[in-house]
């Protein structure tokens, strides 16, 4: 169970895929209990059935300079296909006809249990061509072209895309790139926020973080370097507006192909540290350390639970671009605590008005 997602914005291929492994309960399943959106996420689930959270995988894999593949269903298969592709076609560019080649020659009875969405992009004809065993025909959707959906969180994709996609947009030193990765990161960290303030998603098995995959410079990437902040704001009925930061940050970022989030909680009564590492299905060497993140950042996205006089729940993102140099939030890290300082100015541009100069936990 699981989302993965492709789809065309601005002539941009754009693959994305959670992060969540689950299965029902029984065997030698591992006893995973933390996941960056929820800290005790098995304990949400035991009374609900048999499904347990039993780890966190890349979704989204590339697989050679120019070819990316999105999953769903079984990692066994999945691991066995992505591993093979890697094989045959190593990290360099990959033709159309070897593209095509490769997947048609591979056993579909060894893929009877994923669903596969796979980019190619021909950086020489400046156009791309993508496979899949989805089913169905790609379709539009609020600005989205050739959009295709696999898993169990398909249904909510369609129900907060619209919501959360089009009211996001970025500030600050925005190419026409970051203004499309924007967009998406507005749908996807509305989707985080939502998980980690109501645990939205973790019953249908889909969740516990994110990776966005593009083009750039001819050669498919993942967005990385992403400060993710989750804000509560409610609402009175006079109209006015109180905000309150969420007790929990997200950083992440990319050690070689490892996906590392790094995550600061003080719900407790100290502040806990957190590092959750990702891997790709494909081998990797790992023999090299994982280096604790540091809180330096290309991105901030603002993830806002906006709470109405009458109880009812929405949700707005705001995207930043800060540019080279530039660092609006700096977070200190002490022995048992934390504590944030914004610059007066991104307060205003945040809130629109003056707030508090800084933010801990104690």
């Amino acid at each position: 169970m699981t989302l993965i997602a492709a789809q065309v914005i601005n002539g941009i291929p754009i693959i994305l895929g959670d992060l969540l492994l689950t299965r029902e309960q029984g065997g030698d399943d591992p006893n995973v209990n933390c996941i960056p959106t929820i800290k005790r996420a098995n304990e949400h689930l035991s009374p609900h059935g048999e499904m347990r959270v039993v780890g966190l995988s890349q979704k989204v894999n590339i697989v050679s300079r120019n070819v990316c593949i999105a999953w769903s269903g079984a990692k066994y298969q999945a691991s066995a296909l992505i591993r093979h592709l890697r094989e045959h076609w190593g990290e360099g560019e990959v033709s159309e006809e070897e593209f095509n080649e490769c997947l048609d020659g591979y056993p579909k009875e060894e893929i009877n249990d994923i669903h596969v969405i796979a980019y190619l992009y021909d950086k020489g004809k400046k156009s791309f061509c993508f496979r899949d065993n989805i089913g169905g025909v790609p379709f539009e959707l609020d600005g989205l072209q050739n959009v295709q959906l696999a898993g169990s969180g398909s249904g909510a994709y369609l129900e907060v895309v619209e919501q959360y996609f089009t009211g996001s947009k970025a500030i600050g030193e925005a190419t026409s790139l970051d203004k499309v990765l924007s967009k998406v990161m507005g749908f996807t960290s509305s989707v985080l926020g939502v998980q980690m303030m109501s645990g939205m998603g973790l019953l249908e098995g889909w969740g516990g973080g994110f990776e966005i995959a593009y083009i750039h410079g001819g050669r498919f990437e993942k967005l990385s370097e992403v400060l993710c902040l989750f804000w509560k704001a409610q609402q009175n009925e006079s109209g006015d507006t109180s905000f309150s930061l969420f007790q929990r940050i997200v950083k992440t970022t990319y050690q070689n192909e490892r996906l590392v989030l790094y995550v600061i909680d003080w719900m407790g009564e100290v502040s806990e540290e957190s590092i959750f590492v990702v891997d790709p299905l494909f081998d990797i060497d790992k023999r090299a350390p994982i280096v604790i993140p540091d809180f330096n950042y290309k991105w901030i996205v603002n993830v806002f639970q906006v709470a109405a006089p009458d109880g009812s729940n929405s949700y707005m993102t705001r995207v930043d671009r800060p540019g080279s140099g530039k660092a609006p939030i700096r977070i200190e890290i002490m022995e048992d605590s934390f504590k944030m300082h914004f610059s007066d100015e991104y307060l205003k541009s945040l809130f629109g008005s003056d707030q508090a100069a800084s933010v801990g936990g104690e």
